[in-house]
Order: structure tokens, then sequence, then C-alpha cells
């Protein structure tokens, strides 16, 4: 396996890795601590644990209240997530398509 495609794979595994820990830090907030219904937990005097939506993109834009919106949004991601993989699968550097990984994650 060249150096090139090792750092793919890599690159691979690091965006699964991610992805998969994001969704289970997602469920076990909302089931195991459910938070949902808790709307907050405090955790020190200072720190909280505080349940909001975002409905739309970064900080509530694009917001999408319709299914039609929300499909919309789902496309979007997709294309951006090809567009970032493809990339990734690309890119010589090691350092480079690590990064990429864990945007695409």
């Amino acid at each position: 396996m060249t150096g090139a495609s090792h750092y793919r794979f890599s690159g691979l595994a690091l965006a699964l890795t991610v992805l998969v820990s994001d969704q289970l830090v997602k469920y076990i907030m909302v089931t195991v601590l459910q938070l949902q219904e808790r709307f907050q937990i405090n955790i020190l005097s200072f720190f909280a644990l505080t349940w909001a939506e975002n409905r739309g993109v970064s900080m509530g834009m694009l917001t999408a209240d319709s299914d039609t919106g929300r499909w919309l949004l789902v496309a979007m991601t997709a294309i951006l997530a090809l567009g970032v993989a493809v990339w990734m699968w690309r890119e010589k550097s090691r350092g480079d398509a690590l990064a990429l990984a864990l945007i695409l994650g």
C-alpha cells in the first residue's frame, strides 16, 4: 500500500470514528441523560448541559422548518460531504488528509 492510499484509508477510518463518536454522544444526551426532558443538567456551579435545538445550519441560518427545507439541508450536506471526501481522497499530505477527515466526520 502506498503512502497516499494509506492516508486515504486512515482518513476514512478517522472520519468514521468522529461520526460514530458524535452519534454516540447525542444518543447518550437524549436517551440516557434525558436532557431533552430535563432541559438542563448542572455539572458544576459554572457549567451546565442545556438542551437547545438548531433547525438550521450554523447559528440558525438557513432554518429548515418544513419537510422540504429539511431535505434541502440534507441534500446540501451530502453534496458538501462528498466534496470534502473527494478532496481528502486526492490529498497527498497526511496532515491535510487527516484534517479533512475531521471535517468530514
